[in-house]
């Protein structure tokens, strides 16, 4: 039976973008629809109704932890793409009237400085970091309640606000290049992504296609991204907020260039946050979940 039979069949008035959107979908996404018409009995047939049974756009993008051997320039270049990228985020989130190269600093002024973690040394209430720019290096003494869930590494690219005095900044902010808020895209499609967590890998399954993810891998999902990221021991707040998938090394292929909508990742014990408008799910080993795209929501 073909759709305008079962319109006619159930009484079902299709409207005109309805009629528009009939005509592009394929012919499984037809089938679809019947079953869905069939099934639901609306009174009327709208455009959003026949997008639902549309099939999402699915890319995969995998990330690659390998780096061959570089020479000294290179290096030099890959850590310069590595701060220069990291560090626009940070200034973007901090008071440019403050902002200073680190040579520049003078004695009992508060100033903004953005670098990188050179060393770190942990004390009782504290940590003395050392982080560098391109001009120069500072010593930073920091309240260990700026880090409730992980210590700062080096390699990190922080900024930090404070009042240098005696050749020692003491911070009273602490920056990360951390992903913006996201927000929930639109999605018209009613697509259900089922993962599981196989402990050597993730399963996701998308409209009865499956992938076995060992590394991290982007899905981009129409307009929605999805971080697969199988590491057990990394917090994945600890990812968004230094956009590094290798905290504490440099890796340009590692970095997060854009915000992710959803994070699935291994984690133990069983883990639902939010951060920045970012969803993330960590899944205990063999425990499974299915997330509604359209709300980003768990089907319980």
């Amino acid at each position: 039976m073909d759709i305008f039979s079962i319109l006619k069949e159930l009484q079902i008035l299709p409207t005109e973008d309805a009629l528009t959107e009939i005509e592009k979908l394929s012919q499984e996404e037809k089938t679809e629809l019947c079953r869905k018409l069939m099934e639901e009995k609306p009174v009327f047939l709208d455009g959003d109704f026949v997008k639902s049974v549309k099939k999402p756009k699915i890319e995969v993008m995998e990330f690659s932890s390998y780096q061959k051997e570089v020479t000294i320039e290179e290096f030099i270049e890959i850590l310069n793409e590595y701060f220069d990228f990291l560090s626009e985020r940070v200034k973007r989130k901090m008071n440019p009237l403050r902002l200073a190269s680190i040579s520049s600093l003078k004695d009992n002024e508060y100033y903004g400085v953005i670098g990188m973690v050179k060393s770190v040394k942990q004390k009782e209430h504290s940590f003395l970091l050392e982080i560098e720019d391109k001009t120069g290096s500072v010593k930073i003494n920091v309240n260990r309640d700026f880090f409730p869930e992980d210590k700062p590494l080096i390699n990190d690219v922080v900024g930090v606000e404070g009042i240098y005095r005696g050749k020692v900044i003491e911070a009273e902010k602490i920056i990360y290049p951390e992903v913006e808020v996201s927000g929930t895209p639109p999605f018209e499609k009613e697509t259900v992504l089922y993962a599981r967590n196989d402990d050597s890998f993730l399963r996701i399954v998308i409209n009865g296609k499956f992938w076995s993810v060992a590394q991290p891998a982007i899905f981009r999902i129409d307009g929605i991204e999805v971080l697969v990221f199988p590491n057990k021991g990394v917090h994945p707040v600890s990812i968004l907020k230094r956009r590094n998938l290798q905290p504490g090394r440099v890796n340009l292929s590692l970095l997060l260039r854009s915000s992710p909508h959803l994070v699935i990742t291994q984690f133990s014990p069983s883990l639902r946050e939010e951060f920045n408008g970012v969803k993330i799910f960590g899944l205990r080993s063999k425990e499974e979940v299915r997330i509604k795209l359209k709300t980003l929501e768990e089907v319980l």
